[in-house]
């Protein structure tokens, strides 16, 4: 039933893509302990121009669409999971073949305007001869859900007051003389969102090393904390504004096919910023008009409005509103993306690599900034820009565009057209190219607002994580970049995820010994596991399955229950993904005990904070002793009442288990979702003994699938169907290929092997035999 101890990811089209595979460069480490080797996300072989399976190129499989049904979409179709999985070798083929491709329509649902075919324009000139038509190609796709979110603002209009106007006006509030600010700013940010979100850790041959989850402890804090202090729009809490602008971002330029809930969620976020801003800017002005010198750039539109120095005069509040809300949807999701895609990209380059190294340690940020966006140019944010033809056109090529078609602008094709001057050999890497015809900051009528803060700050963060000594992409699956957000979950079929920017991308780097602390937390969320090491293990698996102990007959009645009872748990735990329950079994059965007794007298549910469990808890936790830092976690976690640290302390932070639990120190890094559900899947329970249950649902999704069905079949046949664990792992450790984006995912971390081979295998081997 609970399918998730091994499940298919479906991972949509039309998303941001290369992804890579692995290879190796030796770099000396700066510290006598850790002699790692930097292992890269690829080599420097050239760009591949086929389909990895089938060995065709992309336009041999989109000329063998043209014998099937329209109505399916199958040229549409193949060009999605191309320009998703392999864009460079798709644009390629499209400038050589057709230049100005001609597709089905785009997939919308509930369009408010009329469409028909869809034109992906692949040649430099065509792509600047329509982003210079800004009335004839507008944004008619995304306008309505961005007005209905942020209300008229000038990303979603061409040629109107709102462009013509605003526009003007906050380019004065953000005048080119603040970017040394904005550098100081962001320089003070990183170093604090490096130091506060680095994990210090050992690997299991005595190595001290330091990992860095740079996507949301970096990537996207920093352009959020500068979101507060340099615009003045901090937010009720970081973690609202991550969520604001995400929701804003992934609807307007990511919802292609108009999804309902992608767009209610950007709606609900529009109505929540502005209602946040409405009592921000009544607080600001009384301070200016107090004699406050705030000078944030929200500050000065209030100020600009009594000033009358620029167009429009006296604008309203919410004209300052949606500049400023703005700021937000613009400038942190493309941010982050440009830092961690750049990054992939630098290490898949061992020579620029070290190059681009070179200049950080210099503090050559110029140089830097070279690298960065030339890597961005193999990988950029946006690989194409949508257009709606509002008329008939035809452009100088010759090609007429009929009107209520759909454009798909490629930026990124654009840039690897060798007819255009600068972009001679495209398929090169030259940071001496001409920058200023790159598209990464938009173009035009629709150029990035933040261009020149966008221009100090994606360098500076990306040349301080160049600093770190001996940085490297992590181990596995976690040193690439994962694009996968699990929107939905299910219980019977694969969760449902969005694609739409970096989810999750991991560094590491040397330290020395003495930088880690006594409990070194991996993840604040979850900082319980770090602090609460002292637990039955036996009964926190038990807890977790929902299934009490039996055996002979009564076993599958007691399996059968359980099964039950976690569909009811697995409701509760989808809809928030909050994994209260790995807190609640890790304390003792005396309490859990209690809560049970007191369920039968109260009816409620233990991952609901509610006043029956307010009071259920007061009368067990005393009853059960527990510590106070159990308390403290269980008043913060379950209840929702907020951590006291000062009841936190770690005298429950040394295991307390044997030798056979000590991957819990070392396999810190896990999606605790699939974790927790995966005890919920009797075919697991039934496969692996403590503690290999509790180890092997810390491994990644990808392989737990490659290893499932395979593994149980042939047990549950006797070895007559399906493949024994021996061969499937040596099947699946290294990657599990993915056709929709012709890349190996899912490969474990070194550390992974070691302890799935030593206590699931039960190979004899030291840490450093491991590869």
């Amino acid at each position: 039933m609970f399918r998730v101890c091994s499940k298919s990811v479906l991972l949509a089209s039309c998303a941001l893509m290369l992804s890579c595979t692995s290879s190796q460069n030796s770099s000396q480490s700066q510290y006598g302990q850790n002699q790692y080797v930097r292992q890269f996300a690829s080599t420097q072989e050239p760009i591949t121009f086929a389909n990895p399976k089938t060995g065709k190129t992309f336009w041999e499989e989109f000329e063998e669409q043209n014998i099937k049904p329209a109505l399916l979409k199958p040229r549409l179709s193949t060009f999605a999971k191309w320009v998703r999985a392999n864009p460079i070798a798709t644009f390629q083929d499209v400038r050589k073949n057709s230049p100005v491709l001609s597709l089905e329509s785009l997939p919308i649902k509930n369009s408010p305007y009329e469409f028909g075919k869809t034109y992906v324009l692949s040649r430099y000139k065509d792509v600047v001869e329509a982003l210079n038509q800004p009335t004839k190609f507008t944004v008619r796709n995304y306008s309505k859900r961005m007005e209905g979110s942020v209300g008229p603002y000038m990303l979603a209009y061409d040629g109107t007051q709102y462009n013509i106007k605003e526009k003007p006006w906050m380019r004065e509030m953000m005048p080119m003389s603040d970017l040394p600010k904005v550098r100081e700013i962001v320089r003070r940010l990183v170093n604090e969102a490096i130091a506060n979100g680095q994990y210090i850790g050992q690997d299991p041959g005595g190595a001290t090393f330091g990992r860095l989850e740079v996507v949301n402890q970096v990537a996207r804090r920093v352009p959020i904390q500068l979101t507060g202090e340099y615009f003045g729009f901090p937010g009720p809490s970081e973690e609202k504004m991550f969520e604001w602008s995400r929701a804003t971002q992934n609807d307007f330029f990511h919802n292609v096919k108009n999804e309902t809930e992608v767009a209610e969620a950007a709606t609900r976020a529009g109505k929540e910023m502005h209602a946040y801003l409405k009592s921000l800017i009544e607080q600001k002005s009384k301070r200016i008009a107090a004699g406050a010198n705030d000078d944030d750039i929200l500050s000065r539109l209030i100020r600009s409005k009594t000033t009358d120095f620029v167009a429009p005069r006296n604008a309203e509040d919410d004209r300052v509103r949606a500049n400023i809300i703005g700021t937000l949807v613009g400038g942190v999701e493309t941010t982050q993306a440009a830092i961690v895609q750049s990054m992939a990209q630098l290490f898949m380059r061992p020579v620029e690599f070290e190059r681009a190294r070179d200049a950080a340690l210099r503090n050559d940020v110029d140089t830097v900034a070279k690298y960065v966006w030339e890597a961005l140019r193999f990988h950029p944010v946006n690989p194409f820009v949508v257009r709606y033809a509002e008329q008939d056109v035809t452009l100088s090529s010759g090609v007429k565009i009929p009107k209520g078609s759909h454009l798909m602008i490629a930026t990124q094709s654009a840039m690897f057209d060798d007819s255009e001057p600068g972009f001679e050999n495209p398929n090169e890497f030259n940071i001496n190219r001409n920058q200023n015809k790159f598209f990464h900051l938009g173009y035009g009528h629709h150029r990035c607002l933040g261009d020149y803060v966008s221009m100090v700050q994606v360098p500076e963060i990306v040349m301080a994580l160049l600093k770190l000594p001996n940085v490297r992409p992590a181990s596995g699956q976690a040193g690439l970049v994962d694009f996968r957000k699990r929107t939905k979950a299910n219980a019977l079929k694969a969760d449902d995820n969005s694609v739409s920017f970096p989810e999750s991308y991991s560094i590491e780097y040397d330290v020395h010994a003495s930088d880690r602390k006594s409990v070194e937390v991996a993840s604040k969320k979850y900082s319980y596991e770090d602090y609460l090491m002292q637990f039955d293990r036996g009964e926190y698996r038990r807890c977790l399955a929902g299934i009490n102990p039996a055996s002979g007959l009564l076993k599958p009645i007691a399996v059968t229950a359980a099964i039950f009872r976690n569909s009811e748990k697995h409701k509760f735990n989808a809809v928030s993904q909050d994994n209260k329950e790995l807190l609640y079994c890790r304390l003792n059965k005396e309490y859990r005990s209690c809560i049970a007794s007191e369920q039968n007298k109260v009816k409620f549910h233990v991952l609901e904070a509610n006043e029956a469990h307010q009071k259920a808890f007061e009368t067990c936790s005393s009853k059960a002793n527990l510590t106070d830092t159990e308390t403290a976690y269980y008043r913060a976690v379950m209840l929702g009442q907020g951590l006291d640290e000062s009841k936190i302390s770690d005298r429950q932070s040394q295991r307390n288990s044997g030798p056979k639990y000590a991957f819990e120190d070392y396999l810190k890094f896990y999606d605790r979702y699939t974790y927790r559900e995966c005890f919920m899947n009797p075919a697991g329970l039934s496969a692996f003994q403590d503690p290999e249950m509790i180890m092997y649902a810390r491994l990644n999704l990808d392989f737990r699938l490659c290893m499932g069905k395979p593994v149980l079949l042939n047990r549950y046949t006797g070895g007559l169907l399906g493949q024994d664990r021996e061969s499937t792992y040596e099947k699946c450790k290294d990657g599990v290929y993915n056709e929709a984006t012709f890349k190996k995912e899912g490969a474990l971390s070194r550390t992974e092997k070691y302890f799935y081979e030593t206590e699931v295998l039960g190979r004899k081997l030291n840490y450093q035999d491991v590869k």
